[in-house]
């Protein structure tokens, strides 16, 4: 099995519901029993409490001397099997100057195993935090314990509600893809003419001219500008109806020295793509990995700090509203903290989004990050999506970067991959990360390739799914006043009437629900046929 189609079967499982009855591997998962099946791991305290996520009941953790001392208890695992792992935890107390901490939930077993699970890495003090994932058992597994890992050895923490249970394989799930691509991705489109002749026969075609969901890539500001690249320029426009500016817009290449904002490329490109009719996401307005901040910006103050942030959203938010429906607005922040720990703020990045939308209160606000597809974030980015709803903060969706290397190699994985997202009613588009070997950062990821921007085996099966198996192109005939039904894939359609293969109307319709269409034809001829 290859690494790309592995990891694939792992989101299947976490995605789609699964069959038959579960069975929890944990004796007393809810703290309701006597903990008699719970140890202290190490050197620490257990202590019953009544401070529950739910029941009347959690376990206390108290006096650990490292990392890896906590609650425990032996588990079984089979070998090559697939588990979730989840815990509910509250820390009650942190070393001065922290204003969160990581936790970590791993099984250890024999032979140096560790099975990663997940890991939070904002838990906040007096705050019920659910941690964990799905992960694969090596096929040496065996000795298994459970080790709740928090980071800061003083602070104290109450867990609940924990969980372990085995992934079934789920044998068919393409078939139960495609019925809810069918359900979701497609509506009932209606067409009924009036004012036609009562014994004439006639012809609707329905052609789609985009699609509802996203289907888009990164590109190249400096080379969509440039007329030495049309090639790259047409191959985008042919295959893609939204775009990312991969860099052009990250604040470390727009404002190398501070004061010195850089925007030719990136608005000519903007403008570019909204005079041809295509969507732009705006990536991204802050980046907390220090790596990827402006140099000049590490230099800075506190105070300093927050009015460069400011100055930085009423630029770059302002100078692209009209043209950018979303915003990445801090940048993987489950891997990096450099705007909380500067501004001694934990709560900064929801202020971003908040600032964000002041300037541009039309924009769909995203967290963006990785590791979730292959690396058990998924939980933790769900935690910090959650809390900010519950915030009130303005948060309309999340972007997940599927990190899924050597796709190239093998096409059914990459054609798997598609149709497991296309099918899922809660994503909205998959936006490839470049798509041609001249210009991304991954060459054997490339759909595209050479001077003239050729598909290949990859790019092949990725125009048949976006031009033909999700797109909607029919002719169906009607009599006199009559109506036809289509159950369509959702997007924008040209429908045109025809007579004896002449046009007599068309109209651009938006079909994202049923739709019912009528036209009226009346005083409408086929132009005479002059020979």
């Amino acid at each position: 099995m290859s690494p790309t189609l592995f990891v694939l079967l792992i989101f299947v499982s976490l995605l789609i519901r699964c069959n038959g009855e579960i069975t929890q591997l944990v004796h007393d998962p809810d703290m309701e029993g006597l903990h008699q099946s719970w140890k202290c791991r190490a050197h620490c305290t257990l202590t019953p409490s009544h401070d529950a996520h739910t029941g009347k009941t959690s376990l206390l953790v108290t006096n650990r001397g490292s990392i890896n001392d906590g609650l425990s208890q032996s588990v079984n695992l089979t070998p090559n099997g697939r588990y979730n792992f989840t815990f509910y935890v509250k820390l009650l107390n942190l070393t001065t100057g922290n204003m969160y901490d990581m936790v970590q939930a791993t099984l250890a077993c024999s032979n140096a195993n560790h099975i990663k699970f997940g890991q939070e890495r904002y838990t906040r003090l007096n705050h019920w935090t659910k941690v964990g994932g799905v992960a694969h058992a090596p096929a040496d597994t065996s000795g298994c314990f459970i080790r709740v890992q928090v980071s800061d050895i003083h602070a104290d923490h109450v867990i609940d509600d924990v969980s372990l249970v085995a992934v079934p394989n789920i044998t068919d799930w393409r078939a139960e893809a495609n019925e809810r691509i069918e359900s979701i991705r497609k509506s009932n489109i209606t067409i009924r003419l009036t004012g036609a002749e009562p014994n004439a026969n006639y012809e609707i075609e329905l052609y789609q001219t985009k699609h509802e969901f996203a289907f888009g890539s990164a590109i190249s500001a400096t080379q969509f500008i440039d007329p030495a690249y049309s090639h790259y320029q047409h191959a985008f426009y042919e295959n893609f109806e939204w775009a990312v500016l991969e860099n052009d817009l990250k604040w470390q290449q727009m404002e190398r020295r501070q004061g010195h904002i850089h925007s030719t490329e990136a608005m000519a490109t903007l403008k570019s793509l909204n005079a041809s009719g295509i969507k732009v996401r705006g990536h991204n307005v802050f980046w907390g990995v220090d790596l990827h901040t402006p140099t000049w910006v590490t230099t800075l103050s506190q105070h300093d700090l927050q009015v460069a942030m400011d100055n930085r959203i009423n630029n770059v938010v302002a100078m692209a509203r009209n043209y950018v429906r979303h915003w990445d607005v801090n940048n993987e922040n489950l891997h990096g903290d450099f705007y909380e720990q500067r501004t001694r703020d934990p709560n900064i990045t929801m202020k971003m989004f908040s600032s964000v939308h002041k300037v541009d209160p039309n924009a769909l606000l995203f967290l963006n990050d990785f590791g979730i597809m292959e690396n058990n974030v998924a939980q933790s980015l769900r935690n910090q999506a959650m809390l900010f709803k519950s915030a009130g903060v303005p948060i309309h969706g999340i972007g997940i970067q599927s990190h899924l290397h050597k796709m190239d190699l093998d096409i059914t994985a990459m054609k798997d991959v598609m149709t497991l997202y296309f099918s899922h009613p809660a994503i909205k588009g998959i936006l490839l990360w470049g798509f041609w070997n001249g210009r991304i950062y991954n060459t054997t990821a490339a759909l595209f390739e050479g001077p003239n921007v050729q598909p290949n085996a990859a790019g092949l099966m990725y125009q048949e799914l976006f031009k033909t198996t999700w797109r909607t192109n029919v002719t169906l005939p009607v009599h006199g006043n009559g109506d036809v039904t289509v159950r369509g894939f959702q997007g924008v359609y040209k429908v045109t009437v025809k007579k004896s293969d002449k046009e007599l109307t068309n109209q651009y319709v938006s079909v994202i629900d049923d739709k019912a269409i009528v036209l009226d034809i009346s005083g409408l001829s086929a132009p005479a046929i002059v020979g």
